[in-house]
């Protein structure tokens, strides 16, 4: 009785509870004209929340029959007033071609607009590599400042790649390093892989790192953790830095055994490493036979 009378006062709240109340009837008897009826009131008074449950109805056929269209028209305008769940069901429509035709690229980019991060991430990637629409950095660097915000590790690495190559936003390599030191901490193989190769080279991507000072521990420290995440690339870094004995002690025997571990992973540079350790009895007893055995499968790998 109340809430009626508050409902019909011009209460939002009060006609949002009468149509759920209708909606579930657990408290009232189940009516689904009357609360598609208070849903609509709500709506018309600017209600978010009264998109989404009319939206919802529609999709489930409730009262009605199941409609998608008029299902996503009422979310595009919960979406319009800032409904991230109107948003959320957006992204599901496209992404299942729910009244409306399959698009992943829109599916994305709503999954974005209501705070995915992961989506976000995926988002500012498909503008990097101008994948299912036109490249542009800078959408890139604003999707992936979004996502990193959010704490998504990958988005940090992207977020950091853009200020180091200046894509999206003008170069800055101490801005670079930042963000993608905060990406390896929070885990990212790819970011750990970069700082392995700042403290291996001064390098970022053949990028120089200005100040950067070479420190080989640190460098394997990076180059195992990235390897324990199955980076073949950095394991074939710690590799090359025993069989070059760059910055500790030279140990072919522990060369070949990270060259091993990448060429099981599928690494064609750590490949035709082994080939040339067999070549050469880098590590390993001399045997030609097998090198070329190795120089083989990296052929075969290369042209896959």
């Amino acid at each position: 009785k109340w809430f009626h009378y508050a409902a019909d006062s011009g209460s939002i709240d009060s006609m949002l509870w009468l149509g759920k109340a209708y909606e579930d009837g657990k408290i009232i008897p189940r009516d689904y004209h009357l609360a598609m009826a208070w849903y609509e009131k709500a709506a018309a008074k600017g209600s978010i929340g009264a998109d989404d449950d009319i939206g919802v109805m529609y999709y489930l056929g409730e009262g009605t029959a199941s409609n998608f269209h008029t299902a996503l028209t009422y979310w595009k305008k919960g979406a319009a007033k800032g409904s991230k769940t109107c948003m959320g069901w957006i992204a599901l429509c496209y992404r299942q071609g729910l009244g409306v035709a399959v698009d992943p690229f829109k599916a994305t980019m709503w999954h974005a607009r209501a705070g995915n991060a992961s989506a976000q991430n995926q988002f500012g990637y498909d503008y990097y590599t101008g994948q299912g629409v036109q490249r542009n950095y800078h959408k890139a660097f604003y999707w992936f400042s979004r996502a990193a915000a959010h704490g998504n590790s990958v988005a940090m690495h992207n977020l950091g790649c853009c200020y180091l190559l200046g894509r999206g936003v003008v170069a800055w390599p101490h801005m670079a390093v930042q963000w993608l030191r905060s990406a390896a901490q929070k885990g990212d193989e790819s970011a750990m892989l970069d700082i392995g190769e700042m403290y291996d080279q001064a390098k970022i991507m053949g990028v120089a790192i200005p100040d950067a000072n070479i420190d080989v521990p640190k460098a394997l420290d990076w180059y195992r953790k990235a390897a324990a995440l199955g980076s073949k690339h950095a394991a074939v870094n710690i590799a090359v830095i025993y069989i070059k004995g760059h910055g500790v002690l030279e140990d072919d025997v522990t060369a070949v055994r990270w060259f091993r571990k990448a060429a099981r992973e599928g690494s064609v540079n750590a490949m035709n490493w082994l080939a040339w350790c067999y070549q050469n009895g880098r590590g390993v007893a001399q045997d030609r036979t097998r090198a070329m055995k190795w120089r083989n499968k990296a052929q075969a790998m290369a042209g896959k």
